[in-house]
């Protein structure tokens, strides 16, 4: 009889104990969710604020245009990079000099998707002895930067940069951001592209809205000037569907090529 009641009593003890531990473990789960909804909006009104600055609240209302297919990539490029990282292995000598698994793991990460960044943008380059190559590279930054100025995170964490060059560069990353920065340069539509040729070779303009993003300038709208034979050039480097391409890119100034 004895047995049985401390039975009962040590089940309902653990029973209790568990309780408390699930009851404590939702409310972390709820100041969590509370925290990070009260850190979003900190980051969005900053980021209202960054584009008030610029008087650039159009950016707002912006909305990346996006492949009709989520599931298929028709830019003709992959994600694999040219070579991957080689993970180091610690010496055995010395127990304390044995790295975190993890942090391991999250450097290597880090790592892949920075070759995987570099490799794609590297790819997009014109020939060294072409005459466009530096137009190209101009290009290919506001091309990355049309690919930071729509996301709240990106954009305020570029205004810690001077230039497209020195973001890309920075090893310091932490891997969330450059996963953030991969998805968004990986994800820019043809529309984008097309509005970034055009931002560089119409930089500056007699009107019309714009904001300024690593020192480049993204404007709002597009010129409506036909692109020059190159231009047709810069578009396919950067996405290699051309019946995208024709969809945003319908005329060419031919004699320009002449």
């Amino acid at each position: 009889m004895l047995s049985d009641l401390s039975e009962a009593l040590y089940l309902l003890l653990i029973y209790s104990q568990d309780f408390g531990h699930k009851t404590f473990w939702h409310y972390l789960h709820k100041q969590r969710d509370e925290i990070e909804n009260m850190l979003e909006g900190v980051e969005r009104r900053a980021y209202e604020l960054l584009l008030a600055s610029q008087n650039a609240i159009w950016v707002l209302n912006h909305r990346p245009v996006t492949s009709e297919s989520n599931e298929e990539d028709c830019s003709g490029m992959d994600e694999e990079p040219l070579s991957k990282p080689k993970a180091i292995a610690a010496g055995m000598d010395n127990i304390e000099d044995i790295e975190d698994p993890v942090d391991v793991a999250i450097r290597e990460k880090r790592a892949e998707l920075w070759e995987k960044i570099w490799t794609r943008l590297s790819r997009y380059c014109a020939p060294y002895e072409s005459r466009f190559d530096k137009e190209r590279l101009a290009v290919i930054w506001t091309y990355v930067c049309r690919a930071i100025y729509t996301d709240p995170t990106l954009m305020l964490i570029a205004q810690n940069y001077r230039y497209v060059t020195s973001m890309l560069s920075d090893s310091s990353m932490d891997l969330l951001t450059v996963e953030k920065l991969w998805k968004a340069i990986k994800g820019v539509y043809v529309h984008d592209i097309r509005a970034a040729v055009d931002d560089v070779l119409h930089p500056v303009r007699e009107k019309g809205d714009y904001v300024v993003v690593l020192g480049m300038r993204l404007h709002k709208e597009l010129t409506g000037i036909p692109l020059p034979f190159h231009g047709w050039g810069h578009m396919t480097a950067l996405f290699g569907c051309y019946s995208c391409v024709r969809k945003v890119c319908r005329t060419v100034r031919l004699g320009l090529f002449l």
